[in-house]
Parts: C-alpha cells; sequence; structure tokens
C-alpha cells in the first residue's frame, strides 16, 4: 500500500507538472507568435521606407539628370555666346583698324591742304606720299560700304 501511495502520489505529481509544462508551452507559443507578428509588422515597415526611400532616390535621380541637362544646355550656350563674342572682338579689331586707317588718311590730306595753300606743293606731296596706303585701303572701305548702282 505504501508503494501504491508512493506511486499514486508520483502520478499525481507527473500529472500536474505535465500541466505546468503544457501552460509554458502554451506561453512560450502565445510568446513566439507575439515575436512572429511583431517581426512580420517591422518587415513590412521596413519594406514600406524602402519603397519609400527608392522612390525618393528616384526622383533624385531624375532631378539630377534633369539637372545635367541644363548644365549642358548651359555649356553649349555659353559655348556660342563665347563664340560670337571672340567674332565681335575681331569685328570690333578690323573696324578700329580701318577707322585709324581712315582717320590718317584725312588727317594726311589735311595736313597736305593746308601746306598747298600755304604755296608749298612739295610739302602737301610729301604729306600725301606718307598716307597713300591709308588713303588706299579707305578708299577700298568706301567703296566696299556703297550700294551698287
Amino acid at each position: 500500500m505504501i508503494l501504491c501511495a508512493v506511486l499514486a502520489l508520483s502520478a499525481g505529481a507527473l500529472a500536474g507538472s505535465g500541466g505546468v509544462r503544457a501552460s509554458r508551452i502554451d506561453a512560450l507559443a502565445a510568446q513566439s507568435e507575439a515575436a512572429l507578428r511583431d517581426r512580420d509588422a517591422l518587415i513590412t515597415s521596413l519594406t514600406a521606407d524602402l519603397d519609400r526611400l527608392r522612390d525618393e532616390a528616384d526622383a533624385a535621380r531624375m532631378g539630377t539628370e534633369a539637372v545635367e541637362a541644363a548644365l549642358r544646355t548651359a555649356q553649349r550656350l555659353l559655348a556660342e555666346t563665347t563664340d560670337q563674342l571672340r567674332q565681335a572682338e575681331e569685328a570690333n579689331t578690323l573696324q578700329q583698324q580701318d577707322l585709324r586707317a581712315m582717320q590718317a588718311c584725312l588727317t594726311g590730306a589735311l595736313y597736305a591742304l593746308q601746306t598747298m595753300a600755304d604755296g608749298n606743293s612739295y610739302g602737301a606731296m610729301y604729306y600725301m606720299v606718307n598716307v597713300d596706303g591709308e588713303c588706299k585701303a579707305a578708299y577700298r572701305l568706301l567703296n566696299v560700304q556703297q550700294p551698287a548702282h
């Protein structure tokens, strides 16, 4: 009977510990399921953040491409403007040379006329010979700029 009592107590202890184990297992299962739900929620949140960051990166890339295109256009316009400016400076330099030739011719002719008016034809000839090249250049300029009849 003692043996039966010991066996009965052992069986009761085993049954009690099995119930404790089952409740522990249920608690661990509930914790695991909660952890899985939390992990799934975190993954969903991180996936949404990643999608948002990808969209922002795509928008930034498109903005960068637009800025690069505008920069290329500005560089092309700058190169064209620089070329036009260089051409205008060359034309200005040529016009200044033409004006200096005309001024030298007119100045020489004025001195020649004043010298001739003073009765010094040799002096007048001297002034005209000194500006002969400039007067020929001025003559060519005036003939080029006149409209054809």
